[in-house]
C-alpha cells in the first residue's frame, strides 16, 4: 500500500551532478572552450567587526566600573557595571560597523 516516489526520466537519481556530461556527451562544455578566469573579491565580515567592537566596549565598561570609586554610592556596583557595559558595548558595536564600512568602501 505504500507508494514509492519515482523521479521523472530527466531527473533520475543516478549519482550524476547536474550539468555533468552523460554517456552521450550531453551537458559537456563545447570543445576548445577555455575557463573564464574569475577575480576573487575579498570582503570583510561585518559581524566579526561589530562583535569585536561590542566585546571591546564591554571590556571598557568593566574596567571603568572597577576603576570607579564609591564616592557617590547612589548606585550599586552591579548597576554601574550593567549601565557602562550596555552603553560602551553599543558604542563599540557602532564603531566597529563604521570601521567595516570604511574598509569595505570601493577603491577608486
Amino acid at each position: 500500500m505504500s507508494q514509492q516516489h519515482v523521479p521523472p526520466d530527466d531527473q533520475a537519481l543516478d549519482g550524476a551532478r547536474p550539468g555533468a556530461p552523460d554517456a552521450a556527451g550531453n551537458g559537456a562544455p563545447p570543445r576548445g572552450a577555455e575557463p573564464i578566469p574569475a577575480r576573487r573579491v575579498r570582503q570583510p565580515k561585518y559581524s566579526v567587526f561589530i562583535g569585536t567592537g561590542v566585546v571591546l566596549g564591554v571590556l571598557l565598561g568593566v574596567i571603568l566600573t572597577l576603576r570607579a570609586g564609591d564616592a557617590a554610592a547612589a548606585y550599586s556596583w552591579q548597576a554601574k557595571l550593567g549601565y557602562l557595559c550596555s552603553i560602551f558595548g553599543l558604542l563599540g558595536g557602532i564603531l566597529g560597523a563604521v570601521v567595516v564600512v570604511i574598509i569595505d568602501r570601493p577603491k577608486d
